[in-house]
């Protein structure tokens, strides 16, 4: 019945439990994104206030809009994101090289063992018993190798993912003034938007993520009135 954008997307930066939306009717309709934790009072987890959704929501959908209509803001900050990503599972790729030299050499050694074989020189017992155990052990490279590899695919964002999310955003570029809800909120969710909420001096603050950025961006939200949570200008700062 309500539209919160940013609904499930919201972590608090304090005790790090789901923003959740709720609208308070009493005079006026206002809605919030207030912190779970903060609503188990029993245990007393948190202290971090709400935040107006309208503020949170417009802050974010401005800072995607700006992403999507620069297309050499977009392609820079993909290839940055994927060199980023490359970086972080660096030890990834290691391992697979040497799952990759592993396997290699294991198929050498089922050669060399088929040419004895061949040659009638050794007991072949044996080398049935020492093919067997070279087979088990190529089994379990190449089954690890196939799961290192989808957990890589996982964790990293492929040439044809960036190629995607040009196409898409160039198709929805010049739609962005018309767009409804549903199609914001479809945006929100392609691109993979995240935020993490927090007060710093006195300030509320997002630091909101997404496929198109390496690295959260922290937008300021409102002025010192904490408690009314009164507008401030909007600052976009790469953190």
């Amino acid at each position: 019945k309500r539209e919160y954008l940013m609904a499930k997307r919201l972590k608090c930066g304090n005790c790090g439990y789901t923003y959740q939306a709720r609208t308070v009717i009493k005079k006026t309709q206002n809605s919030y994104y207030y912190c779970k934790g903060k609503a188990q009072r029993f245990l007393n987890l948190c202290d971090m206030p709400s935040f107006r959704v309208e503020t949170i929501d417009v802050a974010i959908w401005e800072w995607i809009r700006e992403l999507i209509e620069d297309p050499q803001s977009l392609e820079q900050g993909l290839l940055d994101v994927q060199e980023e990503s490359r970086h972080a599972n660096q030890a990834i790729y290691n391992r697979i090289d040497l799952i990759e030299s592993q396997i290699q050499d294991t198929k050498s050694q089922l050669e060399r063992l088929l040419e004895l074989f061949l040659s009638g020189d050794f007991d072949k017992s044996l080398l049935i018993e020492r093919k067997n155990r070279l087979d088990d052990n190529l089994d379990k490279l190449q089954k690890e190798l196939a799961e290192t590899q989808a957990h890589l695919d996982q964790n990293e964002i492929s040439p044809d993912q960036i190629m995607q999310i040009e196409e898409f955003c160039s198709t929805i570029r010049e739609g962005l003034d018309f767009a409804d809800f549903e199609a914001r909120r479809r945006i929100i969710e392609l691109l993979d938007v995240n935020g993490t909420l927090a007060v710093e001096n006195n300030r509320k603050v997002i630091y909101a993520k997404c496929l198109l950025t390496p690295q959260p961006v922290s937008l300021a939200l409102t002025s010192h009135l904490l408690s009314i949570g009164a507008i401030a200008t909007i600052r976009i700062a790469c953190r």
